[in-house]
């Protein structure tokens, strides 16, 4: 059994507020080990489905799951707990967000037979995350499959209520974040969509933490405050759905669930325009894998398009933009060119597991292909691709002496972290720039002082970066192009091409890049060989360094 690093843990313990601690042992004193009895007749309130913004084009095939990139057999005694499968796999598998878009007859199988192996409360169909995702998917399905054999839909409505007793059993206070606000979404869903004697109950207990969650998690600017585009996505959708449901009702809990989560899901869908490429995917920031979450795009179509005129267009707003309170901002213009530039912190200090440390790291597009990317994500397992993944060298910005910026350990955790001096956007000497400050943690107990300021005069973008760590140091400077792209030398730089187009132009002051080659994973379970460039300097003290991105 490997040990605990006792530096890592107590940095990291620290950050935890008190109730997750609390929890946390909790969880390990009394585990949930027996189901919920029968709780008595259930019905669904009568009302129209409330669909997702896209149905699901992976899952059930008739013969086996595709999550992840990833195709297993459904077969067997095991076949709810494939051997071989990680676990975001197996949470795909139970939270059934493939329900909508295969036929009702294999859905109604699924359903049936999900209800009929998973009697072991110790399975992962049980824990709380997927439960919080399948309560949801189950209701609206036989919302939408009104012809359903009326001994099987009262099979499925009684599931359906048991599981909700058994998510209420486990909340995940331990983890907070975007899992408690899904554990909140579906109390008050669960609870306004059944009639029966627990449903106000549910609603009772889910209503407060909505509240609560939804005042810290959605920051004043509207992003979620653990800044993965996909996760913003998904609590989008799942809290505009919310309101459609509580808007089908007429009750006072529903009217005040319609409004938080209507006002809640509108601010996180309208920030999160802002965080989209031109070619309608969302920027690799943090955690973030494409096709995950439902595009932009659909968020829109789905929610706002027909009721909100004026709101369609928001992706193609032009200009400079902001999120401060997220730490994010950019600038795009007419011709397909996009910049978004990360200076916020690596998440909120209680749950930064979604984080990277990437401060200061950036991606560009340009004629509406990208051009620079962050790396994204590949797996959710402890693993040295998962450690790459987080890590500072997979991302656009610069690495001193080898190290992460913040202390990252396991798949989700993070000891020392930086912390933010500054940020914002600005106008100097009649240019616009961008620019953003941070402090983390160096060798021997000092701290680094990374700034970055981005001048935007097209078609020149200007990087000015500064970095102070007393003694002598080594850093190095990444550029991570997007996959399909060449990169070629010429006298006054690197230009990256798509095909026999020419995209841009990256140069340095007094120094030259290299060119290598890094991975890139836009999707779990996808790697990709792509260009990059890196330039490596020693320095002592302080480091000043000026380049240059020439869009062509």
């Amino acid at each position: 059994m490997s040990t605990v690093n006792p530096h890592l843990f107590f940095h990291t313990v620290r950050y935890l507020r008190p109730r997750q601690v609390i929890y946390r042992v909790a969880r390990a004193l009394l585990p949930f080990l027996r189901l919920p009895g029968p709780l008595g007749p259930y019905r669904l309130r009568p009302r129209a489905s409330e669909p997702a913004a896209e149905p699901r084009n992976d899952g059930f095939d008739g013969s086996g799951f595709t999550f992840l990139n990833r195709r297993l057999p459904f077969s067997g005694p095991e076949r709810w707990r494939q051997p071989g499968a990680d676990r975001l796999w197996t949470y795909n598998l139970h939270a059934f967000r493939f329900l909508s878009g295969i036929e009702p007859r294999d859905g109604l199988f699924l359903v049936l037979d999900w209800i009929e192996e998973n009697t072991d409360p110790k399975g992962p169909g049980w824990e709380p995350y997927p439960l919080s995702i399948r309560i949801r998917e189950w209701i609206e399905w036989v919302h939408s499959n009104r012809g359903l054999d009326e001994a099987a839909a009262h099979r499925i409505v009684d599931s359906i209520a048991r599981q909700t007793a058994a998510l209420e059993a486990q909340i995940e206070y331990h983890l907070m974040g975007n899992h408690l606000l899904e554990n909140a979404v579906t109390l008050c869903w669960a609870g306004l969509s059944l009639d029966g004697e627990r449903a106000s109950q549910w609603v009772r207990r889910g209503l407060p933490i909505l509240r609560e969650e939804l005042a810290t998690q959605v920051l004043p600017d509207g992003a979620h405050d653990e800044r993965s585009p996909m996760y913003q996505a998904l609590l989008a959708e799942a809290l505009l759905r919310l309101a459609g449901v509580a808007d089908k009702l007429r009750s006072r809990d529903a009217e005040t669930i319609g409004h938080l989560s209507q006002s809640a899901g509108m601010n996180l869908l309208g920030s999160l325009t802002r965080l989209v490429h031109p070619d309608g995917d969302y920027a690799l920031l943090n955690d973030c894998a494409l096709g995950v979450a439902p595009t932009c795009g659909a968020l829109m179509q789905r929610f706002i398009a027909g009721r909100y005129p004026g709101m369609e267009n928001l992706e193609a707003r032009l200009g400079t933009w902001a999120l401060a309170d997220a730490g994010y901002f950019g600038w795009r213009d007419g011709d397909g060119t996009c910049l978004v530039f990360d200076s916020g912190p690596i998440g909120p200090d209680h749950q930064p597991g979604h984080g990277h440390a990437d401060a200061l790291s950036f991606e560009l597009s340009r004629r509406g292909m990208r051009a620079i990317a962050d790396t994204g994500v590949f797996t959710y397992n402890p693993c040295p691709v998962r450690q790459y993944d987080r890590g500072t060298a997979a991302h656009n910005t610069i690495q001193v002496d080898g190290r992460d910026q913040s202390e990252l350990w396991e798949s989700f955790r993070c000891a020392r972290r930086i912390s933010i001096r500054s940020a914002g956007t600005g106008f100097r000497d009649g240019g616009l720039e961008l620019h953003g400050s941070y402090g983390g943690p160096g060798r021997s107990g000092q701290t680094v002082i990374h700034t970055r300021s981005i001048r935007i005069e097209p078609p020149v973008i200007g990087f000015r970066d500064e970095l102070t760590a007393p003694g002598r140091h080594q850093a190095v400077l990444r550029v991570h192009l997007a996959p399909g792209l060449t990169c070629s030398p010429e006298p006054d730089g690197w230009k990256a091409a798509a095909g026999s187009e020419a995209l841009a132009r990256v140069s340095g002051r007094g120094f030259s890049f290299d060119a290598t080659t890094t991975p890139y994973h836009p999707r779990f379970g996808v790697e990709i060989d792509r260009p990059a460039l890196s330039a490596a300097f020693g320095f002592h003290d302080r480091l000043e360094l000026n380049w240059f991105i020439h869009l062509l």
